[in-house]
């Protein structure tokens, strides 16, 4: 049973649904994997597109099932396979973040036997970030 009330909730018109949080993180310094003063904007981006392009998905308890990104079981398959399989892991694990708008331009070098390097270009709420990552296989 619902209960009936009279109150008009006008005091809610004009409130936006969402708003956008602020893009601030602690930074991360990866060559001694330590905590050390504070990224904003398209630098806590760029810092969170590494964190989860170098965290497999599902592996560590910390993180939420669907963080991270899946790349262990790529290693040994055929690389006309992995190329397009690549694109759309990354897509699906970047757009988690609700910062990122799109992955485009995906470029993939093979000459290095047992690695595929990935280039592409990511568009944000806070500018555009090249990246690239080097992924086993």
């Amino acid at each position: 049973m619902v209960p009936e009330t009279d109150i008009e909730l006008d005091y809610l018109e004009g409130i936006e649904e969402e708003a956008e949080m602020p893009s601030f993180d602690f930074k991360l310094n990866t060559e001694t994997n330590r905590l050390s003063g504070n990224v904003e904007d398209l630098e806590a981006v760029k810092q969170a597109i590494f964190l989860i392009l170098s965290t497999e998905r599902g592996e560590h308890a910390i993180y939420p099932e669907d963080y991270g990104v899946e790349f262990n079981d790529l290693i040994g398959q055929d690389v006309e396979w992995v190329i397009p399989e690549l694109e759309m892991r990354i897509k699906e694990a970047l757009m988690m973040d609700e910062r990122i708008t799109e992955a485009t331009d995906f470029a993939f070098d093979t000459s290095t036997k047992g690695v595929i390097t990935v280039t592409f270009s990511v568009e944000s709420t806070k500018g555009t970030i090249t990246v690239e990552k080097e992924v086993p296989v």
